[in-house]
């Protein structure tokens, strides 16, 4: 039932931010210690979408597509809940909130993911800013 909650934003043109930040250690021959670290910041991305009343819910699938999503709890127009989420090189487990303002017309969303160890792992933080900027515009309606 976890991945079937719904939060409910309200209708019209939306401005969404998304921040990308995380690292990784693996090993490395040519490396001192036979280890090598990066750093995988990205840009942040940012997109301005119509959501009409058919679009209008934040359901955490939407977060986290290729993740097992356990032992959620919303409370009011907080979402929680725990993430596995298989890869080829590693499991990463983690979690997720999303939240939504009490007027619905803003939402904040964090991933937290991290998987293996100090010689071979990863750490992703992916967070998700959104508000309404107004009433869509034009034939998108």
């Amino acid at each position: 039932a976890a991945a079937d909650t719904v939060l409910t934003i309200v209708p019209g043109e939306w401005h969404i931010e998304l921040v990308r930040e995380g690292g990784a250690t693996f090993s490395d021959s040519t490396a001192k210690d036979g280890h090598r670290r990066v750093d995988d910041n990205r840009a942040v991305q940012t997109n301005t979408m119509c959501l009409g009343p058919d679009k209008a819910t934040l359901q955490p699938a939407m977060f986290a597509p290729n993740c097992r999503i356990s032992d959620a709890t919303q409370t009011g127009t907080k979402f929680e809940a725990r993430l596995s989420c298989p890869h080829p090189t590693m499991t990463m487990t983690g979690n997720l909130t999303i939240e939504v303002s009490s007027d619905g017309k803003k939402a904040f969303g964090v991933q937290f993911l991290n998987g293996g160890g100090e010689k071979m792992g990863a750490t992703m933080i992916n967070r998700l800013n959104m508000k309404r900027i107004g009433d869509c515009k034009g034939r998108d309606k």
